[in-house]
This record gives C-alpha cells, sequence and structure tokens, in this order.
C-alpha cells in the first residue's frame, strides 16, 4: 500500500490530467477528510502507511474529484466568514466573495442602531449569510427564504450546527411569496445572476454540479433583481437596507435601478480582490 505522500503524488497526477483546478490542495484536502483528520496533522504524519480501506475510501474521492464533483459536495462543507458551513449537491456552495455582501450587511446592521433587527437573508440557499448574521448579531431576528425546500432544510441544518437555531426562522415560497406581509430592517440577497447564454461556459464543477436555479438570471441576469427591487419597499421598514450581491458588471446598473426605484444613499462596494460585488441603498419613508 501507498504511504500518504505517495498517495498525493499518485492523486495529484490524476486530478491533473483531468484538468482539475488546485490538484495538490485538492489531493491533501481530499486525503485528510478521507483519515478523518485535518491537513496539518495528516502532512505531519505522511510517511505513514495507509490501510486498504483508507487506500479506497480516498480512491473514491479522487474519482469523484476527477470527474469535476466539486470538493466542497464530496467533503460536504465549506468554511465561510469563520464559520463551517455545510453544503450538499443541490445547494449553491458559499462563495468568498458573498463573504463581502456579508460584511456589508452587517456593517448596514450597525447602522441601524436597532437592539433587535428583523433581517431577511432573501435566496439564501445554504443559509450562510443569515445563519453569520444570526451568530454575529444575537439579538437580531433572522429569517431565511428560499423557494428550494432542499435549501431551506441545509439552512435548518446550518443554523443548528452553528447554534442559533433557535434564533432564527426559516420559510419557502417563491421570493416575496415565502415572507408576505413582513417588514425587515435589513435585507440581504444572492439572488440568480449569470445570464442564461453565460451557463454552458461555466466552469464544469459549476456548470455540471451546481443548481442552476441557483445561478440562472435570465436573459440578461437582472430577472430577479427587478423581480426583488420593484416589491422591496413592500417589505422594509422606514430606513431600512437592502442589500444585494452583483455579478460581474452587473453593480453599476443595479445602483442605477435602486435610485429609480426611489433608495437613498445607494452605493456600491467591492470584494476582496478589488471588483465591484453588489449594490446598496437605504429605503426612506415619504414623509422625509
Amino acid at each position: 500500500m501507498s504511504t500518504r505522500r505517495q498517495a498525493i503524488l499518485e492523486a495529484v497526477a490524476l486530478l491533473r490530467a483531468q484538468n482539475v483546478p488546485s490538484p495538490l490542495y485538492d489531493a491533501r484536502e481530499l486525503l485528510a477528510f478521507a483519515l478523518r483528520t485535518d491537513v496539518m496533522t495528516m502532512r505531519m504524519h505522511s510517511g505513514e502507511v495507509l490501510t486498504p480501506e483508507q487506500q479506497q475510501v480516498f480512491d473514491s474521492y479522487i474519482e469523484q474529484r476527477c470527474k469535476r464533483m466539486p470538493l466542497q459536495y464530496i467533503t460536504g462543507r465549506q468554511a465561510f466568514m469563520g464559520l463551517d458551513i455545510s453544503v450538499r449537491p443541490g445547494v449553491l456552495i458559499p462563495r468568498q466573495d458573498t463573504e463581502s455582501v456579508c460584511e456589508y450587511a452587517m456593517g448596514c446592521a450597525d447602522k441601524l442602531e436597532i437592539e433587535q433587527p428583523h433581517i431577511l437573508d432573501l435566496c439564501c440557499g445554504s443559509g450562510c449569510i443569515g445563519v453569520v448574521m444570526a451568530v454575529q448579531l444575537p439579538k437580531a431576528r433572522v429569517t431565511c427564504a428560499d423557494i428550494d425546500p432542499s435549501c431551506i432544510e441545509m439552512a435548518k441544518a446550518n443554523a443548528l450546527k452553528c447554534g442559533v437555531s433557535d434564533l432564527m426562522r426559516f420559510a419557502q415560497g417563491d421570493l416575496w411569496e415565502a415572507v408576505q406581509g413582513e417588514t425587515f430592517d435589513l435585507i440581504v440577497s444572492n439572488p440568480p445572476y449569470i445570464p442564461r447564454s453565460q451557463i454552458p461556459h461555466l466552469q464544469k464543477e459549476v456548470r455540471d454540479f451546481e443548481p442552476e436555479l441557483a445561478l440562472n438570471g435570465g436573459s440578461d441576469g437582472f430577472d430577479f433583481y427587478h423581480r426583488i427591487i420593484e416589491q422591496a419597499a413592500q417589505h422594509l421598514a422606514p430606513g431600512g437596507y437592502l442589500v444585494l450581491e452583483a455579478g460581474d458588471g452587473q453593480a453599476d446598473l443595479l445602483c442605477r435601478m435602486l435610485r429609480q426605484a426611489g433608495f437613498q444613499n445607494v452605493e456600491n462596494f467591492p470584494d476582496l480582490s478589488g471588483n465591484l460585488r453588489g449594490c446598496a441603498g437605504q429605503w426612506k419613508n415619504t414623509a422625509e
């Protein structure tokens, strides 16, 4: 049988042959996962020989990754804002870009100066945004909403895993149908925003494995933005904020849409790479 080091090298060659991005990183992560340990501990004992059972499990993970199944779907987890978020096929994998949206939204929550703000994570997917908000703002009342029941179940599981299930509620429905008659102080959304024509050209991991329901933003990528902005005022308390994640090249148009809809203090904001990643605006009542 192979040592851990040999198994890594063999796996890297297989992954590289299938044009898998970051083959060494993935091989290390998958071996650590197969051994039920962390990468650092695994590397400290790289000369140890794998048992037949360990080799078989590792080989099965590498086989899945060679088929371009996302690493996160194999391990069932993704780090997000310091939390260990569970994911599975059928639920969008949280991205680092969305951390910037979450951080901006928490800044909006601070500006509200409300002790118990009511926050909505619309199109919640795994619930990563809502769970982070509940962890960081334990006095907030956080609602996660999504059309997909599997996403709602995943969001519930993540809330329980992160110890905030008692601080959250979950609603299933098509956008605003999930929260009819409710108003919020802060609404955060990472809706589908990829133009339909671009989906066949996405990275294989995304195109073939992640749910199209969470990706397809219609012909120009703006279908959900229009639907969200058209009714957002009905669901925002006076002075409340709407924060939207944006795709590449979409933030400026989103800002114009928010201004045209009557939002004030509209601005876009970047991700960690400096790319514009979102747009936000504050709703004012007509008396102001």
